[in-house]
C-alpha cells in the first residue's frame, strides 16, 4: 500500500483493521509530525515500512507495536531529536533502520534494545554531539556504523560496546578534539577507521586499545602536531612473529612537526 506524496497529517487508531496481509507501506513525503502509539498493532505480516521525508520529531514509546515481522524501517529525512530507550523493541526481526538526515542529539543508552537481528544502520548527517557508554549495546551483527557529518564532541568509554561485528567505522566529519583511551572498547572487529576531516589535536596513549584487527586509519585533515608511539600498544600491534604488523596510516593535511617522537612511524607502515 502507497500514500506517499499526500498531505496526510494523523493516522486514525484502528486505520489498518483489516489489512493483516499486508507487506509493504509506503507513508513518506506526507506531513506525519507524530504517530500514536499501537497505530501500526494490526499489521503483523508487514515487512517494509517507509515514513521518510515528513515532520517527525519524536517516536514515542509502542509506536511499532505488533511490527513481529518488520524487516526495513525508513525514519530518514525527518527532524528527530532524539531516541528514547526501547522505541525499537518491538522490532526483534529488523534487518535495515535508516535514520540518517535527522536531527538526533542525544542516543539513549537502550535506544537501539530488541533490535537483535539488525545488520544495517544509518545515522550519518544528523546532530549528535556526545555518544555515551552503551548506546549501541545489543547491535552484535552490525558490519559497519556510519556516524559522519554529525557534530560529534566526545565519546565516552564503552560507548561502542557489544558492536562485536563491526569492521568498518566511519567517524569523519565531526568535532572530535581529542580521543583518549577506551574509546574505542568493543571494537575487535575493526579494520578500517575514518576519523579524518576532525579536529584532533592531541591522541591519548592508547588512543586506539580494543582494534587488535585495524590496518587502514584515516587521521588527515586534523590538527595534529605529533604521532605518539604509545598509542599503538604493542601488545596489539606486532604480528606472530613480534614485529609491528602493516598499517596504513593517512596523516595528510595535518600540521605535523618533524621531530623525535614521530621517527617511531617508520616501523609500522
Amino acid at each position: 500500500m502507497y500514500l506517499g506524496w499526500n498531505w496526510l497529517q494523523q493516522i486514525e487508531p484502528g486505520a489498518f483493521i483489516g489489512c493483516e496481509g499486508l507487506n509493504d507501506l509506503g507513508l513518506h513525503d506526507n506531513n506525519f509530525t507524530e504517530l500514536t502509539p499501537g497505530v501500526f498493532k494490526q499489521l503483523k505480516n508487514l515487512t517494509t515500512l517507509n515514513l521518510m521525508y515528513n515532520r517527525l520529531d519524536n517516536i514515542r514509546q509502542g509506536t511499532f507495536e505488533g511490527l513481529v515481522s518488520l524487516q526495513k524501517l525508513f525514519l530518514h529525512d525527518n527532524f528527530l531529536v532524539q531516541l528514547d530507550p526501547g522505541v525499537f523493541k518491538e522490532l526483534a526481526s529488523l534487518n535495515l533502520l535508516n535514520i540518517a538526515k535527522n536531527s538526533l542529539q542525544i542516543i539513549h543508552p537502550g535506544a537501539f534494545d530488541g533490535l537483535f537481528a539488525l545488520e544495517h544502520l544509518n545515522l550519518h548527517h544528523n546532530k549528535i554531539k556526545h555518544l555515551k557508554s552503551g548506546s549501541f549495546r545489543n547491535l552484535s551483527l552490525l558490519p559497519d556504523l556510519n556516524l559522519m557529518f554529525n557534530d560529534l564532541h566526545s565519546i565516552e568509554q564503552g560507548a561502542f560496546i557489544g558492536l562485536d561485528s563491526v569492521k568498518s567505522l566511519f567517524l569523519h566529519d565531526n568535532k572530535l578534539s581529542k580521543l583518549d583511551r577506551g574509546v574505542f572498547w568493543g571494537l575487535s572487529s575493526v579494520t578500517l577507521l575514518s576519523t579524518f576531516n576532525n579536529k584532533l589535536e592531541t591522541l591519548g596513549p592508547g588512543a586506539l586499545a580494543g582494534m587488535p584487527l585495524l590496518n587502514k586509519l584515516s587521521l588527515k585533515g586534523n590538527a595534529l602536531r605529533s604521532i605518539p608511539w604509545t598509542m599503538f600498544p604493542p601488545e596489539e600491534y606486532a604480528n606472530n612473529t613480534g614485529h609491528p604488523r602493516e598499517l596504513h596510516l593517512q596523516l595528510s593535511q595535518n600540521p605535523l612537526v618533524c621531530a623525535r617522537d614521530i621517527c617511531w612511524m617508520k616501523q609500522v607502515y
